[in-house]
């Protein structure tokens, strides 16, 4: 989706957000999971089919179809690699401008059988009758195929036209957007207070504490740098190498040249952390 400059959110199935005006479509994700188990992720789209567009890929579009009546059974073999679809139905908004005969990428352990009443064939291979359906009165649709996947030659295109074509969402995010977005987040959460973040070393923290920073131009953020117990060996040990030397900047975020960031950085040796014996017991 993010390829296609349009925002999107990932959520787990049995979290979903609140749905308000903003959302524009949904699309229910492939799992390793088989729609037939015990346990197996269900979600209630009760309250969203025939208001939102909605796509089931993989999993997504079994469990459309098993959660409606229809039959999802085991394939003959483990389905794992290329496959030729052929678009039985090339005026849908679905595979709009899409080849009729299209390479896309199958991974799969089981197939759907028998569609429920109200589903309509869209697409099929030659071991797989039933790849791409349309419900019938609603914008939800199921593909069996990956077309997130690169083998799949005309996956993008066929995310485009849900996107863009049936969602009608707008192609203007980027990744810059992000940033711009969740520094003005921080700075009306945060006013004109001061914050100490703890950044371990890892990815999550150092990206924090750079928004963080930009969003107050270098004012009134303080960054207690400690050794955190997750961090990788090798980043663990710089960190307690830099505590030792009494190291108050650290290339790259500290130190403010070109590329770097200026941030107002804190070592906090390891025994006021709490993890001495990780730092002065390692080389």
């Amino acid at each position: 989706m993010r390829e296609q400059n349009v925002y999107c959110e990932i959520h787990p199935y049995n979290k979903c957000p609140e749905i308000d005006e903003s959302v524009k479509g949904i699309i229910l994700s492939g799992s390793p999971a088989s729609v037939r188990q015990a346990g197996a992720p269900t979600i209630d789209l009760s309250g969203l089919r025939g208001k939102l567009p909605v796509l089931g890929i993989c999993y997504g579009a079994q469990y459309l179809v098993h959660s409606n009546g229809g039959e999802v059974e085991p394939s003959a073999t483990r389905e794992y690699g290329r496959a030729m679809l052929t678009v039985g139905a090339p005026g849908s908004p679905l595979f709009q401008a899409v080849s009729e005969q299209s390479q896309v990428w199958m991974s799969h352990g089981d197939t759907i059988m028998k569609m429920p009443a109200g589903f309509r064939l869209l697409a099929s291979t030659e071991s797989v009758p039933n790849a791409a359906f349309k419900i019938d009165g609603e914008e939800t649709y199921g593909i069996q195929f990956h077309p997130e996947v690169y083998h799949s030659t005309e996956g993008t295109k066929i995310l485009k036209n849900f996107v863009v074509g049936i969602c009608g969402c707008h192609q203007g995010w980027t990744p810059v957007s992000f940033i711009e977005s969740t520094i003005s987040d921080i700075r009306r959460t945060v006013g004109s207070d001061r914050v100490i973040l703890g950044l371990s070393g890892g990815v999550d923290s150092t990206v924090a504490a750079v928004l963080l920073h930009r969003s107050h131009h270098g004012k009134g953020a303080e960054i207690a740098d400690h050794v955190d117990k997750q961090v990788e060996d090798e980043r663990r040990h710089a960190l307690c190498r830099a505590v030792h030397k009494g190291e108050h900047q650290i290339t790259g975020l500290g130190d403010g040249g070109e590329g770097h960031e200026a941030l107002q950085i804190i070592l906090a040796d390891g025994k006021e952390v709490g993890h001495s014996d990780r730092c002065h017991n390692d080389p």
